[in-house]
């Protein structure tokens, strides 16, 4: 149930302050994640792979399986299906 700011306690405004925080952050990105995207602005291609959350666990179980990270694992499977190695640089 949603509160006026004026009937909430004080540690139910310092949390909505934070969670306010939080939320901007993770939508923005945290300092060090923009720290690293300046760091290497142009170097990386970065696209955000959209999968249904009722694969995660088969991914997570494949990852493990063969030792490799998400970015090995996809770039692998397309040189294997397309013959183009995504990792040169």
């Amino acid at each position: 149930m949603d509160k006026k700011r004026g009937d909430m306690s004080a540690s139910e405004k310092r949390n909505a302050t934070f969670r306010k925080y939080r939320e901007k952050q993770k939508a923005l990105g945290y300092p060090n994640q923009q720290k690293y995207r300046e760091t290497h602005k142009g170097e990386f291609y970065e696209p955000k792979l959209r999968l249904p959350a009722s694969s995660r666990a088969t991914l997570d179980t494949l990852l493990k399986q063969t030792g490799m990270t998400t970015t090995q694992f996809f770039s692998d499977a397309v040189y294997e299906k397309y013959g183009i190695d995504l990792t040169k640089k």
